[in-house]
């Protein structure tokens, strides 16, 4: 499976961290990631799989895979965050 995988820009920060806190909040994971997801059409979803910096393409691909089984997924993206992303206050707001 290929990952698809990009770095995630600064500007990305403010919704990605939304995201993240929205996960954390509903205790929403896959495989422990928090992700991101958009309807594509009657298919299904778009994916996106939010993961710290460094994190082993292995572990992409699980939490991939496990996406995969439990969702319509169509398409797929992994992005990497800086690990302070993921740390971020609840109650804080960007």
């Amino acid at each position: 499976m290929k990952l698809n995988k990009r770095i995630a820009s600064q500007d990305e920060h403010g919704r990605i961290a939304n995201i993240i806190k929205w996960c954390k909040r509903h205790n929403q994971t896959i495989n422990g990631f928090p992700y991101g997801d958009d309807l594509v059409g009657s298919d299904g979803i778009h994916l996106e799989l939010l993961v710290p910096q460094g994190t082993s393409p292995e572990k992409c691909t699980d939490a991939l895979v496990q996406g995969y089984s439990e969702r319509d997924v169509v398409t797929h993206a992994v992005i990497e965050c800086p690990a302070d992303w993921f740390n971020a206050n609840l109650e804080s707001r960007h």
